[in-house]
């Protein structure tokens, strides 16, 4: 009893991660709506496997071109979200659910990253941060991301992950070799966050 007092919000969050991957798959559908980004993303991630990135920019450049509105997509997208869905291609082609498994796994990582903020995870946060958690899994309009080829989730667990590496930051005061590698490890995400969305570049600190 002892136990499951000091751990119950442990274990709600445990059933709030298994309630959302379960949900998530369970939305997924096969094959794509027809429109969105898709096929733009899909396609990058087709060019790191087989080395035709710039054939790619080439065709982009050329059908937006002769394209009467010109303005409907860059001509290519930031290469991060191209990155996380390359494995997918290389291992299963074009396959619509292992890609949207990709936004899945991000969402799921987003809430882990949230919930063990290095200052939200104190004791006296845990229950509003499971009550936020809860909100956010009820809220239709994440789910409706979790049926597209999107990089909204992505950048959502990313933009986490980068919250969680500067407060761990904040926490270690004092200089030392873990210090040191987390600085290294935050510019990589930082930078690769940026790649997914080029809103990712608000994360950086302008003087």
């Amino acid at each position: 009893m002892q136990f499951l007092k000091k751990h119950i919000t442990e274990l709600c969050f445990m059933l709030l991660l298994c309630g959302t991957l379960w949900g998530a798959v369970q939305l997924i559908v096969s094959g794509h709506i027809f429109n969105g980004d898709f096929a733009l993303y899909i396609r990058q991630a087709q060019s790191i496997q087989y080395g035709d990135m710039q054939q790619v920019f080439s065709d982009m450049q050329e059908m937006i071109a002769h394209s009467t509105y010109q303005r409907y997509s860059p001509i290519l997208y930031p290469w991060g979200y191209p990155l996380l869905l390359f494995p997918c291609v290389a291992l299963f082609g074009i396959n619509y659910f292992a890609f949207k498994i990709v936004g899945v796994i991000c969402l799921v990582g987003a809430f882990i990253f949230l919930y063990y903020h290095p200052i939200l995870s104190k004791e006296r946060f845990r229950m509003s941060v499971l009550l936020v958690l809860a909100l956010l899994t009820g809220n239709i309009f994440y789910w409706g991301y979790v049926n597209s080829v999107s990089s909204e989730l992505p950048f959502f667990c990313f933009l986490m992950f980068s919250f969680w590496t500067m407060n761990k930051l904040y926490v270690l005061k004092e200089q030392t070799e873990k210090r040191t590698i987390l600085y290294i490890g935050l510019g990589i995400l930082l930078f690769f966050t940026a790649q997914i969305r080029t809103e990712g570049y608000f994360l950086f600190r302008v003087p």
